[in-house]
């Protein structure tokens, strides 16, 4: 016992006089023979256990301390799952991360207030046919505050911790006994009467029995409370982490890292680990603080790779290539729909407009996402902030005409080019030409005036200037205009609405180089609110932590998480090891999304094999190194290579495979930790057979998901997507009645509604789709052609009474965008085209409804609302029984017959009643005084543009009917 406590007492004062030279790294013994002078030596595998605590010729060499170097393919992890595309990407994603590790730490720090040791305890065992409590350490304290205090230990450096922090609080005695013995050297008693005590509690104590199997905590109070306190406070910060509407990676590195920290405090065998001597440093020794460290470490490194020099991934270099691209495909779709229509007859560049048209929103999708992942790289600090914000206005300014261009795109597909046509355009031809040039000129002079982020003087007199011609020459098409067409006319129709949505076109870019002209005035540069913002928003909005969708996507991922932690920490025997926290880390990273509402079989699969490969490919490259000795030049080159291979095949595989390209990225991220981990024996049998009690355990919890989405999941796609059509069906109804009431509020309500339903269809249709499903029922599969086809053509109808909606309004010149806070000015229009799809930003404010007065005067509107409504009702009420029912009953219904009955009715682009329709508003508005200055404000052109409207609505719904009758006829 004596020579027990005199070699423990002796690792303080022998260590410090061995020293690590320059190459020393790693763990290292010192091989001399006692009382000679030291010999270190790279510790080995063949040599006894290293344990630089309690060792007194071992020692750790390197820059970090030992803690560190266990967590050190935590940076490759982390860079593995933040490194995205471009810089601001990057650092979004860094951050958010770091902000979990961050959370999951604080978690930490304050369970061990309440619990310093954790669960840190020994298992009753047997001691000479009794059962006995009894340790190698004890420390017995006994303070005037706290009474008497025992710490068990099998470590001496728990014990010293315990001895040392003995003295807190009035202290009266503190011993060490080693080995049933007292410790001469760590001792002290305020009198003899205390010593006396010392020793009858240990005796006390030594003589306590146990349990056979059961654990004594050095904490008591974790023994009376501390499991349920853990258990809770894990079940919190799950739901806490899930409920709120932090970021996705947030969420992700949170809950991994609660769960494995928390599954070891919760570990008797782990606890909480106390240093030898705590100093007021030693918390940076700290797993939670070394695993923030490494990830700030990974954050940095991440970062920095998107800057090397040549790589080009800053979004800030993408910003105005956007734009320009964005410019150049508005700037042709006028030119040529132009050129298209000049010519006089049907040709194939119908097709190329219709091309370019589709093809703007997904640059304006592409150029979003820059500026939002510029936002991270600039803060909208400096000139490359007001830049960014510059070009963001821009963008949204160019893409308030985004709802007028797809009806220019029914314009020109739909043209039948009739002798009217040629004498339209024989007389307007230079008029538009010219405007369409000039415009375009004035945007490629906005986009250049917003490039360096300062609009100067030059540039605002240019800006003047230019914006002076735009007008002069909106004055030329206006008189051209009156003098070709007059009256309001059916057969130009088409023409009306083309040179109106030019017309407004030109008008918000001069609207908007007036808005740039007044912010260089003021100096002041207005945008939207950012990213960041709107996420602290949400995350704080009680709104958005309620919503239904978000709620039953939380209770989800809450109980299968949840479930594997529990069966993580009960469960021994078989392939579980008790606190294994595999499971639950595996579910953490393996969230179902919050959009899913079905259960994802085919994804199942894939993360299965996957998360696998993840866990088995790393270990077989590692066995294979292991014919290579640990620090031998051959094993570092080789271990080297295939970090840098493994990274390679499976990043290159994310980005390039459109198929597999998930299923790479999970096993690049499941992996890259092993691949990285330090020379070890890797190839025993015990070894492999833990590896494949981790895929035995990642199967499980992947079962486990998949059967507990299945069993919270309420409604299936189908029956959403059921429920879904009939909502969008009633806000369509809603929105047509309110245009032939005359009621322009109860129009952008509806509409706002249809359009954000409409989203919520596209995406329920694409988890209906029967290649998804595991198997197929008794109904058959899911018809999703037929389904595609109707929601396509409800777009349509939402284009169109979108433009409905803006014709019937009076304009109202206004020339700010958003303020700084990204709400709109009291003066301003507009706002961000990439919120709800409900939100419509090219919609004026509303001062008149002149419009719809003048269409429900004329007895026709009557006719014309009835074929609409009968339209609409028939062809949204078959859709849905040809989807969700028998199709054979369906064919069979009135409905049916009803649809056959419309179909037939009228010419296939007719609409019963618009030609009179026409006729009566032509003979109503003879009377009425030419528009001189615009034609967004002519009544002749916005009647046309409003019939033409609903007259396209009606073709739209008869393309809906068609297509029920040809898959009907299949049956």
């Amino acid at each position: 016992s004596s020579s027990s406590s005199s070699s423990s007492s002796s690792v303080r004062t022998q260590q410090l006089t061995l020293s690590c030279a320059d190459l020393d790294f790693g763990p290292m013994r010192n091989i001399a023979p006692d009382f000679a002078l030291a010999h270190l030596v790279p510790w080995s595998n063949n040599m006894s256990d290293w344990d630089g605590e309690n060792n007194v010729n071992d020692i750790w060499c390197g820059y970090f301390p030992m803690s560190y170097s266990t967590y050190w393919p935590n940076i490759a992890q982390f860079i593995y799952c933040s490194i995205y595309r471009t810089t601001g990407a990057t650092i979004e994603r860094s951050l958010y991360g770091i902000s979990g590790v961050i959370l999951a730490a604080a978690n930490m720090h304050a369970m061990t207030l309440l619990f310093p040791f954790g669960a840190k305890g020994f298992l009753c065992v047997s001691d000479n046919g009794r059962t006995s409590t009894k340790s190698l350490f004890m420390v017995i304290s006994h303070t005037t505050a706290g009474g008497w205090t025992v710490t068990r230990a099998d470590r001496y450096d728990v014990a010293m911790w315990a001895f040392n922090h003995a003295d807190e609080g009035g202290i009266t005695a503190r011993a060490l006994f080693v080995d049933g013995r007292l410790d001469p050297n760590l001792q002290w008693f305020a009198s003899e009467k205390e010593q006396l005590e010392v020793h009858h509690k240990y005796e006390e104590l030594t003589a306590e029995t146990c349990e056979l199997g059961t654990i004594t905590y050095d904490d008591p109070n974790y023994e009376s409370y501390g499991e349920l306190v853990c258990l809770l406070d894990v079940f919190v910060v799950f739901a806490l982490l899930l409920l709120s509407r932090v970021p996705r990676s947030t969420v992700l590195f949170g809950l991994s890292w609660t769960i494995t920290w928390m599954m070891n405090f919760m570990n008797p065998a782990i606890g909480v680990y106390h240093r030898l001597s705590e100093t007021r440093t030693s918390w940076i020794l700290t797993d939670y603080f070394v695993v923030e460290t490494t990830t700030v470490l990974g954050c940095i490194i991440a970062v920095l790779t998107t800057l090397v020099p040549g790589g080009r991934l800053q979004n800030l270099r993408f910003m105005y290539k956007d734009a320009m691209a964005l410019n150049y495909s508005i700037s042709r779709v006028w030119v040529d729909a132009s050129e298209y229509f000049i010519q006089g007859r049907s040709s194939a560049m119908r097709f190329q407009i219709e091309t370019t048209i589709d093809s703007l929103d997904s640059r304006s999708s592409k150029s979003l996402e820059n500026l939002e992942g510029a936002w991270w790289e600039t803060f909208n600090l400096g000139r490359r902030g007001r830049k960014r914000i510059l070009l963001d206005n821009f963008r949204v300014s160019s893409m308030n005409i985004r709802d007028m261009v797809r009806v220019v795109k029914d314009c020109v597909v739909s043209e039948d080019f009739k002798s009217s046509h040629g004498q339209f355009w024989k007389g307007m031809q230079v008029q538009i030409q010219d405007l369409i040039e000039q415009v375009s000129g004035l945007m490629w002079l906005c986009l250049r005036s917003c490039r360096d982020g300062t609009i100067d003087s030059t540039e605002v007199e240019l800006l003047k200037s230019q914006t002076a011609s735009a007008k002069n020459k909106q004055l030329s098409l206006v008189s051209a205009f009156h003098r070709v067409a007059p009256h309001i006319s059916q057969d130009l129709s088409d023409q009306f609405t083309f040179v109106y949505a030019l017309s407004f076109w030109a008008r918000k870019m001069t609207d908007f180089a007036e808005s740039l002209t007044d912010q260089a005035a003021e100096g002041k540069l207005y945008g939207r609110r950012q990213t960041f913002v709107e996420t602290v928003r949400k995350t704080c909005s009680l709104e958005e932590i309620c919503d239904q969708v978000h709620r039953n996507w939380a209770l989800r991922n809450l109980c299968s998480v949840f479930s594997c932690f529990l069966i993580g920490y009960y469960c021994e025997g078989s392939i579980f090891n008790r606190y294994n926290g595999t499971m639950a880390s595996t579910l953490a990273l393996l969230m179902v999304n919050e959009t899913s509402h079905k259960v994802e079989y085919e994804k199942s699969a894939r993360r299965l094999v996957a998360v696998s490969m993840g866990k088995s490919l790393p270990f077989i490259i590692m066995s294979l190194l292991g014919a290579f000795p640990c620090g031998s030049k051959e094993r570092t080159i080789l271990q080297a290579a295939a970090v840098a291979a493994y990274v390679f095949v499976w990043t290159f595989t994310y980005y390039s495979s459109k198929m597999w390209s998930y299923v790479a990225c999970l096993i690049g991220a499941f992996g890259i930790s092993s691949v990285m981990q330090p020379c070890a024996d890797g190839g025993t049998d015990e070894a492999f057979a833990v590896k494949y009690k981790e895929i035995g355990n990642v199967t499980i919890a992947i079962l486990i998901q998949t059967f507990l989405h299945s069993m919270l999941s309420r409604h299936t796609p189908k029956q959403l997507l059921q429920s879904s059509f009939g909502e969008l069906r009633r806000f369509l109804t809603c929105c047509f009645e309110a245009v032939f009431e005359g009621d322009l509020a109860a129009i952008e309500s509806a509409l706002g509604e249809a359009k954000g339903e409409l989203s919520n269809a596209k995406h329920l249709a694409g988890e209906c789709d029967p290649k998804l499903e595991l198997y197929l029922g008794p109904e058959g599969p899911f018809n999703i052609d037929l389904c595609s086809s109707a929601l396509s053509s409800c777009t349509l109808v939402l284009d169109e009474l979108t433009m409905l909606l803006v014709a019937a309004k009076d304009w109202e010149p206004k020339k700010a965008l958003l303020d700084e806070n990204g709400g709109l000015r009291a003066d301003a229009e507009g706002g961000d085209d990439e919120t709800v799809e409900g939100d419509d930003e090219n919609v004026e404010e509303c001062t008149s409804s002149e419009i719809l007065d003048l269409l429900r005067s004329c007895p026709s509107f009557g006719i014309v609302k009835n074929h609409v409504l009968q339209r609409l009702r028939v062809a949204l009420g078959v859709v849905p029984r040809m989807l969700f029912g028998d199709a054979e009953t369906a064919i069979n219904s009135e409905w049916y017959e009803e649809l056959c009955k419309v179909s037939g009715a009228v010419a296939p682009a007719g609409l019963q009643g618009a030609e009179f329709l026409y006729r009566e508003l032509s003979s109503a508005t003879s009377s009425f005084d030419i528009e001189n200055s615009h034609l967004t404000d002519d009544v002749r052109v916005r009647l046309t543009v409003a019939v033409r409207c609903l007259e396209n609505s009606a073709r739209h719904l008869r393309k809906i009917e068609e297509r029920c009758i040809k898959e009907a006829s299949l049956e």
